[in-house]
């Protein structure tokens, strides 16, 4: 398991009261600490969520739930993790991934009746969702452009997913991403904006379909100096 900041922006959104099931979403906790003692409410959750507590008070997961000084000191230190919030209180967002669920955790270091609510998420419905608003599909193929391995590309995620090589030619793994791609019909555009989306992130302009012509390349900064010749 890996604690990571919300890569879309649309992931803040999500972080309310109200789940939608019909974009995944499952069930939602909310858990305090008394006395010391994290305590904890809300609809039933599967198994995994016993493994998500462990992680979240372990090194691992930054001790964010092991105790009240530790959650409040993780947040001073994670600025760029603030989600806008009613009223203006203070609320920081994070998530976890997992083969089959997204979980998001909202951190509200000053309420001590909810310090924190985790809302839980079928990950392939949820990212299905978010990544047809965006334009993409939710996973596609593609090639490490620094290693030139096969790699599976899923939205919204922050690395690549790796499988069993065959051989390191960089032209066959290119060759079998194209015709995977291409059973699944995703455009050139698509698959170089979700590559550049794990690398750059998911909010800048090179995870921007929009940015790309059919071939797959960046083509921003020459239609900018096309205008400033005119």
């Amino acid at each position: 398991m890996k604690l990571e900041s919300l890569a879309l922006w649309a992931e803040k959104d999500l972080l309310t009261e109200e789940g939608n099931e019909a974009i995944g979403f499952l069930a939602t906790s909310r858990l305090w600490f008394e006395n010391g003692t994290l305590m904890g409410s809300g609809t039933e959750m599967p198994s995994e969520f016993d493994e998500v507590l462990c992680f979240l008070q372990s090194e691992d997961g930054h001790r964010l739930m092991a105790s009240e000084s530790s959650m409040k000191n993780l947040c001073a230190e994670c600025l760029h993790d603030h989600v806008p919030y009613a009223f203006g209180r203070e609320c920081f967002g994070f998530r976890i991934l997992t083969e089959d669920h997204v979980w998001y955790i909202a951190v509200t270091p000053w309420n001590e009746k909810k310090h924190f609510t985790v809302f839980l998420y079928l990950r392939e419905i949820l990212m299905k969702y978010l990544a047809k608003l965006r334009g993409f599909p939710e996973n596609c193929y593609g090639v490490n452009p620094y290693t030139g391995e096969r790699i599976r590309v899923r939205f919204g995620a922050d690395t690549f997913e790796s499988f069993p090589q065959y051989g390191a030619d960089k032209e066959e793994n290119v060759t079998f991403a194209n015709e995977q791609n291409g059973i699944a019909c995703i455009a050139n555009a698509q698959v170089s904006a979700m590559v550049n989306g794990i690398i750059y992130g998911w909010e800048t302009p090179m995870a921007d379909v929009k940015n790309y012509d059919e071939n797959g390349y960046f083509e921003v900064v020459e239609k900018e100096e096309r205008k400033g010749k005119r």
